[in-house]
């Protein structure tokens, strides 16, 4: 009997001493499992604030929100580093000359509206918030688009001074008794003394010079993207004071 006892003894030893690996093994994937069970239920547990106890899958709703808050930040410049010196949206609070009025949505630079309108109280991050507090009745992201199509189709100070040039000719005095001829430089010129408008000579555009009186047509080089601009020069006979006085009291 005590042989029998001392043979079963051996025998049970030598088996576990065989499947001692696998057992091994075997535990090591249990405490993994446990170890990323224990992390999920915590992260759902954060996110959703339920205490969750079997995690069979993760919702994508918390990943959805989240993505939403970074687009809507993203898109008004909220929540980046100070380094980074992009355009923003701001609500006006007043009226700002050269920025619009109140009560408007603008892309402004991120130093002007931290450093200038946001601490003078004359302008609000573009938020869901503030738009409300200023009667504005439209999403963050749909103000924004506004704000973009309105500086879009605003004008700049180029365009202004094309139209202006267009509907106002360039008005140049000669003499009829002596010979004269207006060239490139006498135009160039005569935009520097009477309209303070320095215009290049190799901007000028003109197929030759003129030498009749009356309306002439000259086009003026603006850069690649506007191209040329036609504008118009009336020539006109030079009048003295002394004559203009007398015709003016004669009449």
């Amino acid at each position: 009997m005590l042989y029998l006892m001392t043979a079963i003894s051996v025998l049970i030893a030598s088996v576990v001493v065989a499947i001692s690996p696998s057992i091994n093994m075997i535990s090591a994937i249990c405490k993994s499992y446990n170890t990323f069970f224990k992390l999920g239920c915590n992260f759902c547990q954060r996110s959703s604030g339920v205490n969750v106890s079997n995690v069979t899958f993760m919702s994508t709703g918390y990943f959805a929100m989240k993505k939403k808050e970074r687009m809507r930040k993203n898109l008004l410049g909220i929540g980046k580093k100070k380094r980074d010196s992009g355009l923003i949206f701001v609500v006006l609070k007043k009226a700002v000359e050269g920025l619009g009025k109140k009560h408007q949505v603008v892309q402004v630079k991120r130093g002007y509206a931290t450093n200038f309108l946001i601490p003078t109280r004359s302008a609000l991050y573009a938020t869901r918030e503030n738009l409300f507090k200023c009667g504005i009745s439209m999403t963050p992201r749909r103000a924004a688009i506004a704000a973009l199509d309105l500086t879009k189709n605003k004008k700049s100070p180029t365009d202004k001074l094309l139209k202006y040039l267009a509907q106002k000719p360039l008005e140049i005095e000669v003499s009829r008794d002596a010979d004269w001829t207006i060239n490139k430089y006498v135009v160039a010129q005569e935009y520097q003394r009477k309209l303070q408008l320095h215009v290049p000579l190799q901007s000028l555009v003109m197929p030759q010079p003129f030498q009749t009186f009356g309306l002439h047509e000259v086009k003026i080089k603006v850069n690649d993207k506007v191209g040329l601009v036609p504008v118009k020069v009336n020539i006109v006979k030079h009048v003295p004071k002394t004559k203009q006085t007398e015709e003016t009291t004669a009449s």
